[in-house]
């Protein structure tokens, strides 16, 4: 994750317009798929590998910032801070790049890949009669790392976040064309 975040430093939020859609197998959230496929949009000739790799992590950040907003719609309330767990939280550029587009805090636990095993310990404890209940759980959860947005990148963010779904909007029915047959056994 270091060397990532390294060789991403250099590429400015946005990644000079190149847009990523990180769907390989198809979507299920925020839009529901078979067909649609990784797009590498608005590649030209500045664009190096460092921006296919910053683009690939704001991708991602796009599609989360996507399912917040559908879940904001369809529930009717935000969520603005999260904790992360999991091997990605270790990369302190994804994670910055996520905060920055979603608009959101970000909190990584200590040790993020061990908090599964963590929650499963918990859990076995409460059911042992160790630990009274789940509210004991947050004495076993340290916050190693805080990410929150950084303002002056939310122009560039909130215009490319619009291109990120008009790009899906626009090639859904390509997908489908390009891809029904092949994925959904469907006559196009």
């Amino acid at each position: 994750y270091q060397y990532m975040d390294e060789v991403i430093r250099n590429i400015p939020p946005g990644s000079d317009h190149l847009v990523c859609t990180p769907w390989m197998l198809g979507e299920r959230c925020p839009v529901s798929s078979t067909t649609t496929r990784a797009t590498l949009f608005n590649i030209n000739m500045v664009h190096t590998r460092e921006h296919l790799m910053r683009a690939v992590y704001e991708g991602i950040g796009y599609n989360l910032r996507w399912i917040l907003e559908n879940y904001k719609q369809d529930y009717g309330f935000t969520c603005d801070n999260f904790r992360i767990i999991g091997g990605g939280a270790l990369d302190d550029g994804w994670m910055q790049i996520i905060a920055d587009i979603t608009g959101k805090h970000f909190a990584v636990v200590k040790d993020p890949r061990n908090a599964g095993a963590v929650g499963v310990a918990v859990v076995a404890l409460i059911g042992l009669g160790e630990l009274p209940g789940f509210e004991a759980a947050k004495d076993f959860v340290q916050i190693e790392k805080r990410y929150k947005p950084d303002p002056e990148n939310k122009a560039i963010y909130d215009d490319l976040f619009e291109d990120y779904k008009n790009i899906y909007k626009s090639l859904e029915k390509a997908y489908i064309i390009a891809n029904g047959r092949r994925f959904t056994g469907e006559e196009q």
